[in-house]
């Protein structure tokens, strides 16, 4: 391999004052310790002897994030194109104001976003307009505003009918029936479903869904 930096044949930085190591420190103080950039210089003074200003810890968190960047549009890429996708969405505020943070995972991938938005936008910002995957996901407006292909999160489907089943007696039976098609369909992380799963558990919505329900 041939070098083209004395700096680099030494081992230091070429770009800056600050090596890999110290890049690296500033960015987990930044946001695994989630230090704000004036203690997170001070942090690197008292414990290495760095002298920064909160400038330069920003542009370091900066150049960290540029590094970072290829594999970020991989995770991405590979979201984009899996066959289902999880996505929730929760409120936290940034420096006083209303944002949101999204995550998208498939099992393998897990990618963040921070917006100010808890919109489609999003979605498509993320996915993509070409998305042809299924989302699985909560009640939120948004989803059916993207796409038809939803899979609603079993864990908030579950909680409702037995919420409904509470306060309406003929929604114990759809409850009861709605536990019983996820102990069925529920499969051990990695395994692949057994044949006619699919087939049976489609049958056992309907069924379920075609009951003869009065209450509106």
């Amino acid at each position: 391999m041939r070098i083209t930096h004395l700096g680099e044949a030494l081992g230091l930085p070429t770009h800056g004052v600050a090596g890999e190591d110290a890049l690296v420190q500033a960015t987990l103080l930044r946001y695994a310790e989630r230090l704000p950039v004036r203690k997170a210089a001070e942090a690197l003074g008292r414990t290495y002897g760095l002298s920064m200003t909160p400038a330069t810890v920003l542009d370091m968190t900066d150049r960290v994030a540029g590094w970072l960047r290829p594999e970020y549009e991989g995770i991405l890429g590979r979201i984009r194109a899996a066959d289902v996708v999880y996505v929730d969405e929760t409120g936290v505020n940034v420096d006083g104001v209303r944002h949101w943070i999204w995550v998208f995972t498939t099992g393998r991938e897990i990618l963040f976003a921070v917006r100010k938005s808890r919109g489609e936008k999003v979605l498509r910002e993320v996915l993509g307009e070409g998305f042809g995957g299924v989302v699985v996901c909560d009640g939120g407006r948004s989803y059916p505003d993207y796409t038809e292909r939803l899979q609603r999160c079993w864990a908030h489907l579950l909680r409702e009918a037995r919420c409904l089943a509470e306060h309406v007696e003929e929604a114990v039976a759809l409850s009861e029936g709605l536990y019983a098609l996820y102990r069925c369909v529920s499969v051990p992380s990695g395994d692949r479903p057994p044949p006619g799963l699919v087939g049976e558990a489609r049958a056992g919505v309907l069924r379920l869904v075609g009951g003869p329900f009065g209450s509106e």
